[in-house]
């Protein structure tokens, strides 16, 4: 899978021999990029946490059956957010790789063994 640079605003070269590689954290446009796109989810599950503490101190002036129903409520919905989230995971690699062949019947040449970082081609 090749890393299409235009995109992200960055120049990648593969390190020379006795050049050491360059980290992630050292490409600052990689770096605002990465921040960008979990920025929102961040915000997500803060805000997720949130509602449920306020949830469970709105209901705790309800008495005890009704803060365990809360909680229960809140441990159900933690599993599912967990069990949805594995699922977004697991299935962005086969999503990705199946849109990078896609690409590559498209334009064979473009995705040659020279125009890889390190022209190393990806099977």
């Amino acid at each position: 899978m090749a890393i299409d640079s235009r995109k992200l605003g960055i120049e990648l070269v593969a390190p020379a021999a006795n050049e050491r590689p360059v980290a992630a954290s050292e490409q600052p446009a990689l770096r605002r990029r990465v921040l960008g796109l979990a920025g929102p989810v961040i915000g997500e599950n803060l805000l997720e946490t949130m509602l449920g503490i306020v949830d469970t101190v709105l209901v705790a002036r309800l008495g005890a059956s009704a803060t365990a129903g809360v909680g229960s409520a809140q441990q159900l919905m933690w599993f599912l957010i967990c069990v949805l989230s594995a699922l977004a995971v697991g299935s962005a690699v086969p999503v990705s790789d199946q849109h990078q062949r896609g690409q590559r019947a498209a334009d064979p040449a473009q995705h040659s063994p020279a125009n890889t970082p390190g022209g190393v081609p990806r099977s």
